[in-house]
């Protein structure tokens, strides 16, 4: 395929997202975690749109959205949480133990 076609088609794309912003969110909830937007919308409401863990609102997250928590390789949703919690679950690799350690280590070194 030719630069100039390749040009087009990127073009083409990019238009299409544009007329179509909801797409690709409707279509990664669905696929990823077997979730339509009107369950999303449910699971906020039901958290007062706000983070399941820190109580953060949505409004103050990126595109004033929360994020789909689930069980890693499953579409087993745990909840709604900001971008600090999901990435500390993340870093903590989803492993209880390691967040009580990580507890303990607060508590006792607590100035």
């Amino acid at each position: 395929m030719s630069a100039s076609k390749k040009r087009d088609q990127r073009e083409r794309r990019r238009r299409w997202r544009e007329k179509n912003p909801d797409y690709h969110r409707q279509y990664k909830l669905l696929s990823r975690y077997g979730l339509t937007e009107a369950e999303y919308q449910r699971m906020a409401e039901e958290q007062e749109h706000s983070c399941k863990i820190c109580q953060r609102p949505a409004q103050l997250e990126r595109h004033g959205k929360l994020h789909v928590d689930h069980l890693k390789g499953t579409k087993v949703v745990r909840g709604l949480l900001c971008n600090a919690c999901n990435i500390a679950i993340g870093l903590l690799k989803e492993n209880p133990r390691i967040l009580a350690a990580a507890i303990e280590y607060l508590r006792v070194t607590a100035l």
